[in-house]
């Protein structure tokens, strides 16, 4: 059995097809035709793959997500101050940001606080020293800002050297959760 070829693009029958549907129904269906046709095509040749990057970051952040995450146990002494799951995925998506714009965070200190108001509100005080740079420090408090309930209380910045671009910072965030 042959293998068949493929049929030829016959230009001179598509540009027929053309003219004769801009004869039959005018300039502004044809042209309103073929902005759909271009936008069209647009899309699923430059915008398309962006959404499907987008997807797939969305299906990883998912599944990273449903991994149950190790219970956090409280000490004799410290009992008040254990942090709930909800309060360490938030510590896990804010040390993340951290990474990733290339901060290097040295160590971290952090405290609860409840308010005894209408609603039992609790509060975790972070204290983080960070080394990095200040273009990175304002991505990612933008990025924390946009995506955790959180208050930046003080920023410390200083520099080893007046010519150095690292900075030493330290980062006092609060962190809201409320406790059932």
């Amino acid at each position: 059995m042959a293998l068949k070829s493929p049929p030829a693009i016959n230009i001179s029958k598509i540009r027929w097809t053309i003219i004769s549907c801009y004869e039959q129904t005018g300039v502004l269906p044809f042209i309103l035709s073929a902005i759909v046709l271009f936008l069209s095509i647009y899309w699923a040749i430059s915008l398309r793959p962006g959404v499907n990057d987008l997807e797939s970051s969305l299906t990883k952040i998912q599944r990273s997500l449903s991994i149950p995450l190790p219970g956090v146990k409280a000490t004799a002494n410290h009992s008040q101050q254990a942090i709930s799951t909800t309060e360490y995925q938030q510590l896990k998506t804010l040390f993340a940001i951290l990474k990733k714009n290339s901060l290097q965070v040295n160590e971290s200190h952090y405290q609860t606080s409840s308010d005894r108001g209408e609603f039992n509100n609790e509060t975790l005080i972070l204290d983080i020293p960070l080394s990095g740079d200040y273009p990175h420090l304002y991505q990612s408090l933008q990025e924390i800002k946009a995506l955790l309930p959180v208050t930046i209380e003080a920023i410390t910045l200083s520099r080893e050297r007046p010519d150095s671009t690292a900075l030493n910072i330290l980062l006092r965030i609060t962190l809201k959760s409320a406790k059932s």
